[in-house]
């Protein structure tokens, strides 16, 4: 028997590289953001002549800010300007924890939907693609956002020892307020608008939903034509087979499936073909359909006696059970074939970006002046290449 010498699976080696690119472009735009938002403004000319901050040719010489790409929004709280409640990560949180509820799935969303991205489109190839989402959610807004440098500002201006003004006990009150209600809310704005987006390009889920919700209301005015749970009782299944078997999924996907996979639409279209008479007009053998459907399909838990007996039941009613495990095992390789595709197409893109991004680092690191010894000077712009370089050490520690 030979040695196995896989130490490390493929979809480790995906994860671990999109970690790392997420992380380096999510630290490197906290530290942008922390820059034109405020420290900037606090002391320019650490930046003079860095490609950070655009400057124009003319601007109020009063005004720091004036004539330029910063916006002196934030402060440190230890330098001569007053605040510090609006802290220099304030900026970045915000938008780190509206990308986090913008990223969320369909369960974390409580929508009925499987969805990996729920702002995707359930079609999408990206929905597949584990390491992406590594690497947007852990990677990218772990290191866009800051709890430590947060919190250690609101520490040193309650110390007040190395600030300008002394100890700022309100501002930091202010600070952990503000602090955590904006990031609250803008992870509560990122959800919304996931959802927003869902509704829009996953037409079937949208039906569905106000499916449901007419049927609540048909309910409360007891003009109900089908058994009161009918479109819960497609709850169990996944997305694609509840809405096929429900006529609600739209004809584009069906048709881009089976331009790829034709085995996966014939075979679940004969099923659902010899189960309508059951699933529209009779229901005496619903519950055992939906049964059936969810033993084969989700490969829920069921005794054996029972699954006997639901065969029997197919058998007596026609239902083309050969089909569906045919679709089953089709859907399997289809899936399967889908995350080789992406999982290996992760790995290359993302390898070729961190090298990418390493040799732009290491010539950056070279680019600065040299001082009167010779020797080179580490500026904002080489300060910015070596956390770009050691943010995906972080990231993957955490993780």
């Amino acid at each position: 028997m030979s040695p196995n010498y896989k130490f490390i699976k493929i979809s480790t080696i995906a994860s671990i590289l999109g970690i790392s690119v997420g992380a380096v472009f999510g630290a490197l735009l906290r530290i942008l953001l922390g820059i034109i938002f405020g420290t900037y403004c606090e002391e320019p000319e650490l930046y003079e002549g860095s490609w950070l901050i655009w400057k124009a040719s003319s601007g109020d010489p009063g005004n720091v800010g004036s004539g330029t790409s910063a916006f002196c929004v934030t402060t440190s709280g230890i330098s001569d300007q007053y605040g510090g409640a609006l802290f220099v990560d304030l900026p970045a949180n915000v938008l780190g924890c509206f990308l986090m509820g913008f990223l969320q799935s369909g369960k974390v969303l409580n929508i009925p939907s499987d969805v990996n991205l729920a702002f995707l489109s359930a079609t999408s190839k990206a929905q597949k693609w584990s390491s992406l989402h590594l690497g947007l959610k852990t990677g990218f807004c772990g290191a866009l956002t800051t709890f430590s440098s947060w919190n250690t500002q609101m520490v040193v201006m309650l110390n007040g020892s190395t600030a300008e003004h002394g100890s700022q006990g309100m501002s930091v009150l202010f600070g952990y307020g503000i602090g955590l209600q904006v990031a609250l809310a803008a992870y509560a704005s990122g959800m919304h608008a996931a959802m927003f987006f869902h509704r829009r390009v996953n037409k079937a889920h949208a039906m569905e939903e106000d499916m449901v919700e007419d049927q609540k209301q048909s309910a409360a005015q007891m003009m109900i034509t089908q058994p009161s749970d009918h479109y819960k009782f497609y709850s169990g299944l996944p997305d694609f087979e509840r809405h096929f078997l429900q006529d609600i999924l739209d004809e584009k996907e069906v048709e881009a499936i089976r331009m790829e996979f034709p085995n996966v639409i014939e075979a679940i279209e004969r099923w659902k073909n010899s189960t309508f008479f059951h699933r529209k007009r009779n229901f005496d053998f619903r519950k055992d359909l939906r049964d059936l459907e969810c033993a084969l399909i989700c490969e829920e838990d069921i005794e054996m006696d029972r699954l006997e007996s639901l065969i029997k039941v197919a058998d007596q009613n026609s239902w083309d059970v050969t089909s569906l495990r045919e679709y089953i095992e089709a859907k399997v390789d289809m899936t399967s074939t889908v995350r080789k595709q992406t999982k290996y197409f992760g790995i290359s893109l993302a390898a070729v970006l961190l090298l990418v991004l390493f040799i732009l680092f290491m010539i950056g690191l070279n680019s600065g002046d040299e001082n009167d010894e010779g020797e080179k000077e580490l500026g904002i712009n080489q300060m910015l290449c070596i956390s770009g370089i050691f943010a995906p050490f972080g990231a993957l520690l955490r993780w």
